[in-house]
């Protein structure tokens, strides 16, 4: 009750300063503040600061300054980090699994449950509205777990920018993606309006601002607007630039001399651990890397600790060692104990020749024939996505100056793993940059940077071609 009241305070008293026009530097109402707020706590040591932001006035308890929140809401795994919006520090990082993973691991699987009520159906708990809370709530979730770990309250977290693929984008404002599942593919909107945090269901950060950034159109949303705004911020310009956003919804973009186009390609969650047996998000105890060496392999885990199961950049140099090792064949056979050498048999095991072959990466951590077919799928559709791309412009990948890998693993990527895999071609090996969380940096830009950046990033999605691969 107490914390009820105290909100109902500081939403008159926002409303009240908002309406005289409140200056910080006026001694008179900022006396008149303090007596207002002995007056309803007496005997207590009750602080609170008022801030300017965007046109607003917000009050915080106990001195704390405003923070901002950056959010990339991807199919498999979703990335908030908190920042003081004063000076851009960063408070606190949390990644999870995007709860909606319960209704397929694909946007398709998604797109189909949440188009199969009846629209006309009064029935509060539709498909579609347990999608919506869902993706509210893993939001929700993650960001009152950073606001725990940077010790702040969430009535401090003023503002929220989101970014994610355009099912995302439909299914966290409970739009019916009903021309997401049919030809020519629209999004519901490509530019949706700032909401308060309770309107999506985010409760705990009811009255923080949320937006979500331009989509490009079709499956092409506003994570890959944000991948291209930190490019073009954060990198040297370049004349021709291909940029891989590798996650379940793989979004490419070609930027070549003057002109912008993308499409999105259905990879599927190998990349984030997903339909892997031994895959799990880049947390503690994720295998991040591994190293080829002269007995074998060695693994990098997340945490330091023991091996747990392998996130994407983890199995992308996984499987690198073992083509070096040919462990794996170049069409993808995990080969059997006879074909390999005598210091590997021992980890080899399961069928002959079956999905259930698997070979032992470490200590209960085991890559099967399965597995790596799921990552032949991912890798294949990315890598005829970019090549499509070319083919439209009349390109090759000898013309491209530079190939951005980026995604939730982005900055764990090694440009050697992407080669000797095949999602990249040898003469891209020395022009590729991982970048990591290139989504996630555009909304941080547009958090931290306010309307010019906003703005910046609706141009660049409106000049950005959509190229529809469904034919």
């Amino acid at each position: 009750k107490a914390t009820e009241q105290e909100e109902d305070v500081r939403a008159a008293l926002a409303r009240t300063l908002a309406n005289a026009g409140f200056s910080l530097s006026d001694a008179e109402r900022r006396s008149a503040l303090q007596n207002a707020l002995r007056a309803w706590a007496p005997g207590k040591d009750l602080a609170a600061s008022v801030h300017r932001r965007r046109g607003r006035i917000w009050l915080t308890s106990g001195g704390e300054e405003l923070c901002g929140a950056a959010c990339d809401l991807g199919t498999t795994t979703v990335a908030c980090r908190l920042f003081r919006l004063r000076d851009g520090a960063l408070l606190a990082t949390r990644f999870g699994r995007n709860l909606q993973s319960h209704f397929g691991g694909d946007v398709i699987a998604r797109i189909a449950a949440a188009t199969a009520h009846d629209p006309d159906d009064p029935g509060k708990d539709t498909p579609l509205s347990r999608l919506q809370r869902l993706a509210a709530e893993t939001l929700e979730t993650l960001l009152l777990q950073a606001a725990r770990d940077a010790g702040i309250s969430p009535s401090a977290v003023s503002e929220i920018v989101c970014c994610g693929n355009s099912a995302m984008h439909a299914l966290l404002y409970g739009y019916r993606p009903v021309f997401l599942s049919r030809l020519p593919f629209l999004p519901a909107e490509r530019i949706s309006p700032e909401l308060p945090g309770a309107d999506l269901g985010l409760h705990a950060f009811g009255r923080a601002s949320v937006r979500f950034l331009p989509l490009v159109g079709g499956f092409v949303g506003g994570d890959t607007t944000g991948l291209l705004l930190a490019t073009r911020t954060l990198l040297p310009p370049k004349r021709r630039r291909l940029l891989l956003d590798l996650g379940t919804n793989g979004e490419i973009v070609l930027q070549w001399e003057e002109r912008l186009l993308a499409c999105s390609t259905a990879a599927g969650p190998a990349f984030e651990g997903g339909n892997i047996s031994c895959g799990m998000p880049a947390t503690e105890g994720a295998v991040i890397g591994m190293e080829r060496t002269d007995e074998g392999w060695c693994c990098t885990v997340a945490g330091g600790g023991a091996p747990a199961g392998l996130c994407g950049s983890g199995l992308l140099d996984a499987l690198a060692v073992l083509r070096g090792w040919n462990l794996v064949a170049p069409d993808g056979r995990l080969v059997s104990p006879g074909e390999a050498s005598p210091q590997f048999r021992p980890l080899l095991s399961g069928d002959t020749g079956g999905n259930n072959r698997g070979i032992e990466l470490a200590k209960g951590v085991r890559l099967t024939q399965k597995d790596i077919r799921e990552f032949q799928l991912a890798k294949g559709a990315v890598r005829a996505g970019a090549e499509l791309l070319l083919e439209k412009v009349g390109g090759a990948w000898s013309d491209l100056e530079e190939c951005i890998a980026a995604g939730a693993f982005g900055s764990s990527l090694k440009p050697e793993s992407l080669v000797a895999t095949g999602l990249l071609p040898p003469e891209t090996a020395e022009r590729i940059t991982p970048l990591g969380g290139g989504a996630g940096e555009g909304c941080r830009l547009v958090l931290l940077g306010g309307d010019p950046l906003w703005n910046e990033a609706c141009r660049l999605a409106a000049a950005t071609d959509h190229v529809d691969l469904g034919g």
